[in-house]
């Protein structure tokens, strides 16, 4: 009899394991969702010099649906200075005119940190981002991103740089 209930105990735990598993692939955390989307952010920003035109509408498009449309975006770098742009469609115009001149980047995304609020309606992730042009030239970012969910799909609001020590 002992050993029914511990064989019952078992098969109730395998049960249980596997509903939670799936659970968590099905709907997984805000986090995880986060995290899929600064991938998906890293692979549209990646541009090949020798590119069609629809590969790159495609890009730009993907790139478009993660932002909410009145984003902002403050982002210093060493190479080409400020830039500050107001709203999704001058991301996207921004986003295009790179695209046209035909040049490569790589870009890398390092997640440092997500943090999501109580209320589970915004994040901020802070980020390392590698950047790399056809020219060879190399910087890394650091930034920090606001998200905030929007019809249950999380959107990018904010980008901005986060202050370092310049030397």
């Amino acid at each position: 009899m002992v050993k029914k209930a511990g064989h019952r105990l078992l098969v109730v735990g395998i049960i249980g394991g596997l509903f939670l598993l799936g659970w968590r692939m099905f709907f997984p955390s805000d986090r995880v969702r986060i995290g899929k989307l600064l991938d998906r952010l890293e692979q549209a920003s990646n541009l090949a010099a020798s590119e069609s035109q629809l590969v790159k509408l495609v890009r730009i498009q993907r790139i478009e649906e993660m932002f909410v449309p009145q984003c902002q975006v403050a982002v210093d770098t060493f190479e080409y200075g400020k830039l500050r742009l107001s709203g999704r469609d001058e991301l996207v115009q921004t986003v295009s005119a790179a695209s046209v001149l035909g040049q490569a980047v790589t870009v890398k995304i390092l997640q440092t940190g997500i943090q999501v609020a109580e209320s589970k309606t915004n994040a901020l992730v802070e980020v390392a981002a590698a950047v790399r042009t056809s020219q060879g030239r190399r910087e890394t970012l650091l930034l920090r991103l606001r998200l905030d969910k929007t019809e249950g799909a999380w959107r990018l609001t904010k980008v901005e740089s986060i202050p370092t020590l310049h030397m």
